[in-house]
């Protein structure tokens, strides 16, 4: 008669590393957010990706994730590229700014080289929190090898696009890894990463077909991504005040293209106003618009454009 195999046995002869999961830490999402996603909430120990064309939300969805980590003690840490960082618009989606980082990156490089340094303080006890990593926008980053300084002192840019992708895809196998790593039990702290990237239309894969938006960065971030969100404008929302329409809000169109957390991939429709994000229902908007009628200020959209409430 055969022996009879023993696995558990065999796992401990080849002394297989099993390093357990920690309970997962939610960032809390709306509910309008919830009825799209099927999430609770935004798990730490991902990367994220939400992309799409300008002035869809892209900005304004970080803000108010960034405030809701803020809210179950998580420390958004902001890395900008392109300068555009209000912080008139954080303050006014709740973000508590002396409880927050702000910092900038130029070219890819340095941008991954911040990343890295904030993951690996957080590991050696110098970063002792839980954070979450925005990057706000990786789109519009170039690679330093694509920039040549003349004599003049004149820069030109060559192969731009093809050079980027290959630092994202170089420098994410690392990130990704790192950033799911404080998932396991022997890590203290967790990190999420949340890349805004934008969009750019590319031909028709057969003729007659639609054009697609893709993303910026080639498919380095796509694939390192456990949630991958596009988000794109609607419609503006406008009410009248003393004979004047006013614009308070902004109706997006969400859609989950990729979601390696609980598999479910869906669209919907939610509203971003300038301090909060709502569902797309009459109910939710006449209320809102009840509770702010009376005290309309002034904020600025993802494309900079000053509305008054």
């Amino acid at each position: 008669m055969a022996k009879k195999f023993d696995l558990a046995k065999y796992k401990e002869s080849i002394n297989v590393a099993q390093v357990p999961f920690k309970e997962d830490k939610l960032i809390p999402i709306s509910p309008a957010l919830q009825a799209i996603t099927g999430l609770q909430g935004l798990p730490l120990g991902h990367v994220v990706q939400i992309y799409g064309p300008s002035n869809g939300g892209k900005s304004s969805l970080a803000y108010y994730l960034a405030k809701e980590a803020q809210g179950v003690g998580v420390t958004p840490i902001f890395v900008t590229t392109e300068g555009k960082v209000d912080y008139t618009r954080m303050e006014k989606m709740g973000i508590d700014l002396d409880n927050m980082i702000g910092d900038t990156a130029e070219f890819l490089e340095d941008l991954f080289g911040r990343l890295d340094k904030y993951v690996s303080d957080q590991a050696t006890g110098e970063l002792p929190m839980d954070i979450l990593l925005i990057v706000d926008s990786i789109g519009n980053t170039i690679s330093r090898d694509s920039v040549t300084i003349n004599k003049d002192g004149t820069s030109e840019i060559g192969g731009a696009m093809m050079k980027a992708a290959k630092v994202v895809r170089e420098r994410m196998r690392i990130m990704s890894h790192k950033i799911n790593n404080t998932r396991k039990v022997n890590s203290k702290f967790s990190a999420g990463l949340v890349f805004i990237n934008h969009s750019y239309k590319t031909p028709p894969q057969f003729p007659g077909g639609p054009t697609l938006d893709t993303p910026y960065g080639g498919d380095g971030i796509y694939y390192a991504s456990s949630l991958v969100i596009k988000v794109r404008k609607q419609k503006v929302l406008k009410a009248s005040k003393d004979g004047t329409d006013i614009t308070f809000g902004l109706v997006s169109k969400l859609a989950v293209e990729k979601n390696h957390i609980n598999g479910i991939s869906n669209e919907g429709v939610f509203v971003i106003t300038p301090d909060a994000i709502i569902a797309n229902e009459a109910g939710a908007i006449n209320e809102y618009k009840t509770a702010h009628k009376s005290s309309w200020g002034t904020f600025t959209t993802d494309d900079g454009e000053v509305i008054d409430e």
